[in-house]
This record gives structure tokens, C-alpha cells and sequence, in this order.
């Protein structure tokens, strides 16, 4: 009787003590390396101006469609070294938006560059439970031609973008993207 009693206690508290040993590294509070959660925020920035060398971070702030309404800049913030000086917030406005444009050969099969995303490494600790995302980087091309009936049709829509007057959807564009930064915060 007793030796049932042990044989049953044991086929109980093993299970458990295995769990709470698997799950303790989860239960105990670890931080996690901050990842850049913006990829519109501190993109890095070198060059020279008028022959004095600058090394700073940029952060973009807002999308308007351009003067001429053909394409999107970007408004943005800039802190770095120029030379001796120190910038903090040095408002960049007018910086061109370069859209992926279609292939305008006039050959059977042309590709179009339909989406090109690269998102950076992230990070998230939610309750315990660690989640690391390294570096994605997806490229979406649209082939078209005889019997590609989704890649002449993306080639086609994406054709639109090329070189014609789009004020009301780059205004719409530049609104989205605007959201999307205040959403990235």
C-alpha cells in the first residue's frame, strides 16, 4: 500500500516539478535588448558639405506629395556632428520619395517591382514570453506576359505610378504613410 502511495505521489510531482522547471527561465523578469521598432526613426546619414564632414541620424516625421504633385518627399529631423557643431533637430524638408517604378520594355515577359520591405530585427516581451524577429526583408516582383493574368494586371496598376499627375492619391498615400509613422510613434 504504502509503496502504491509513493509510486502515485511521484507520478505527480515529477510532471509538476519538470514544469515548473521548464517554465521558470519564463517566469523570471529578463529584459530585452531594444530593437528598433521604427525603421523611419535614426537612419544614419554621413557625407560632406562643403567640404566639412558630417555623421548624424535622421528621423522622418511626415510624407506630402511634391510640388509638382509626381511624386512624395518626406519631412524630416536631423541630429549628428557637423564638423564642430551639434545638430538637434534640424528640420529637412523636400527629401524625394523614390517609388518602385514599372519596366516599360516592350518585350513579351517584363517584371515590376511590386513591393520591396525590409523590416528590422524586434523584440517583444509580453508576459515573460520572449519574442525575437530577426531582419525581414520580402521583394514581390509581378512578371507579365502571355497567361499571366495577375502579373500583367499588378504590372498594369503599378504602370499607373509612372510619371502622371496623382495628386489626390499621393495626398491619400502620403496620409497613409503619416498615420503610419504616428502608429510607429
Amino acid at each position: 500500500m504504502n509503496n502504491k502511495l509513493t509510486t502515485r505521489f511521484a507520478l505527480f510531482v515529477v510532471p509538476v516539478v519538470i514544469g515548473v522547471l521548464a517554465l521558470a527561465p519564463a517566469l523570471v523578469a529578463t529584459p530585452v535588448a531594444s530593437a528598433k521598432r521604427n525603421p523611419l526613426q535614426n537612419i544614419p546619414v554621413t557625407g560632406t558639405v562643403n567640404g566639412t564632414a558630417f555623421h548624424g541620424t535622421l528621423d522622418i516625421v511626415s510624407f506630402q506629395p511634391n510640388a509638382t504633385n509626381t511624386g512624395l518627399v518626406a519631412t524630416g529631423l536631423l541630429d549628428g556632428q557637423y564638423g564642430t557643431e551639434t545638430l538637434t533637430d534640424f528640420l529637412v524638408t523636400g527629401i524625394p520619395v523614390t517609388l518602385p517604378t514599372s519596366d516599360n520594355s516592350p518585350s513579351a515577359h517584363r517584371t515590376c517591382a511590386i513591393l520591396d520591405l525590409s523590416l528590422g530585427p524586434l523584440d517583444v516581451n509580453l508576459l515573460g514570453l520572449v519574442i525575437h524577429l530577426d531582419e525581414v526583408n520580402l521583394t514581390i516582383d509581378a512578371v507579365s506576359g502571355p497567361g499571366n493574368l495577375l502579373g500583367n494586371l499588378l504590372c498594369a496598376i503599378v504602370g499607373l505610378l509612372d510619371g502622371n499627375p496623382l495628386g489626390g492619391i499621393l495626398g491619400q498615400i502620403s496620409d497613409l504613410l503619416n498615420r503610419i509613422i504616428d502608429l510607429l510613434g
